[in-house]
């Protein structure tokens, strides 16, 4: 009768153990978030991320966890597909057909190997220094031609400043078997190579960020123009838009940086910056800027004049791209999505292995205030959320049984 009652006290002892065990996973996190709206659990749910949780994030995204508590009080992990960009171009097969000497200049015909919408052509020029002027027309029989593009001009600049080409072709989407290029020009076209692709771009979705303030300044000894950038706090910056507010044409090389570090120097903060993008700001492009998903507060870019007067600059919009998490999610429990754990390893999960099956335009769920949960370094933990103290309790437990156990064995 004593061994029976022993083994029941061994077993509610190791349940006990590692129920508290379990349930101590969300502690192991600074932070977490409550998933508030209600979800259809036989359909997708999309949790966009805050644009101001980054900063409290591992780089490489790998401490962002779903946990549901259970009726029980456990905590189960919830599996899910981490969406950081989708592609924004998608590259279309086709064949050159002819290329032939034309009145206006040299004329290249392209086939499509299957009838498919396009917006973009990118020209590989193998010329040097020139202005040219470009008509594009589509056809669907070779014979009858629509004209897309007419005067449209590509450069290339090639001087002590740096080298510069815009040779891409961007036009509304069109939908024909046919595409004839047409360069306005006596010269020799060295065209190494096309590509037509279809370009996207509202398959990426951003969040504007705010700007507290921001100040632009002339360096004369460098002839160049300085826009100070402050954000008020740290942001994941993915894009850039200028607004130029200067008629005439320009080509000035930009260079766009981010603080990474600063000092205390006779009671003045310096602060250092690294380049993100070098590039070139153009009248014959949209000034816009992909930058490689970098953390910033502050932003410096600098726009290159050399002898030209400083252009005028409008509106300044910083953005941030819009990363998802998708799973399934129950609307009967307690959910929470919980992160910031520095020696967090990326979740493995097998939706990797399934996301043809994902319907990424799924619900969107909504996220409650942020809590933080501090776990000081120097505290003493209580007895019970200490997990070595369960286990010294879980091996004295086993160690009185088999002691008790030994001790009935003599007496028999």
């Amino acid at each position: 009768m004593t061994i029976q009652i022993n083994k029941y006290i061994l077993t509610a002892a190791i349940f006990i153990c590692f129920q508290m065990i379990g349930f101590g996973q969300i502690d192991k996190y600074e932070y977490c978030r409550p998933i508030t709206n209600m979800a259809d659990s036989s359909k997708w749910q999309r949790i966009d991320l805050p644009v101001d949780i980054y900063n409290k994030l591992n780089k490489n995204l790998s401490d962002v966890r779903i946990y549901q508590i259970l009726p029980n009080n456990d905590t189960l992990e919830l599996p899910y597909v981490l969406v950081k960009s989708m592609d924004q171009s998608r590259k279309i097969d086709f064949q050159l057909l002819n290329q032939s000497k034309r009145s206006l200049g040299a004329s290249y015909t392209f086939h499509l190997d299957e009838k498919e919408v396009i917006n973009e052509i990118y020209l590989d020029l193998n010329n040097s220094n020139f202005d040219w002027k470009i008509i594009l027309e589509g056809s669907e029989n070779q014979k009858s031609w629509s004209t897309i593009l007419d005067d449209y001009r590509i450069v290339a600049i090639d001087d002590l400043s740096g080298e510069y080409r815009f040779t891409t072709l961007v036009f509304p989407e069109s939908n024909f078997e046919y595409y004839r290029v047409t360069l306005k020009t006596n010269e020799e076209v060295k065209l190494d190579k096309a590509t037509l692709n279809l370009e996207n771009s509202e398959q990426h979705r951003y969040n504007t960020l705010p700007i507290a303030s921001q100040l632009i300044e002339s360096n004369t000894k460098d002839k160049e123009s300085i826009i100070n950038i402050d954000l008020g706090k740290m942001y994941k910056v993915d894009h850039i838009e200028l607004d130029i507010n200067t008629d005439g044409d320009y080509y000035r090389p930009i260079d766009i940086l981010v603080q990474h570090d600063s000092t205390l120097i006779n009671k003045k903060w310096n602060y250092h910056y690294r380049s993100v993008y070098r590039g070139t700001l153009s009248s014959l492009q949209a000034s816009r800027f992909n930058l490689s998903a970098s953390l910033a507060r502050k932003i410096q870019i600098k726009i290159k004049n050399f002898d030209n007067q400083a252009l005028q600059i409008g509106d300044i919009r910083i953005k941030s791209r819009i990363q998802s998490l998708y799973s399934r999610i129950s609307s009967d429990t307690q959910l929470f999505l919980c992160y910031g754990k520095s020696d967090a390893r990326s979740p493995n999960y097998d939706l990797k292995y399934f996301k043809d099956k994902i319907e990424f335009n799924g619900q969107s769920m909504n996220l409650g205030i942020e809590t933080y949960k501090p776990i000081p370094k120097d505290s003493i933990e209580p007895l019970f959320t200490n997990k070595w103290w369960l286990w010294v309790l879980l091996f004295s437990l086993v160690a009185g049984l088999g002691w008790v156990s030994l001790k009935m064995l003599q007496e028999k």
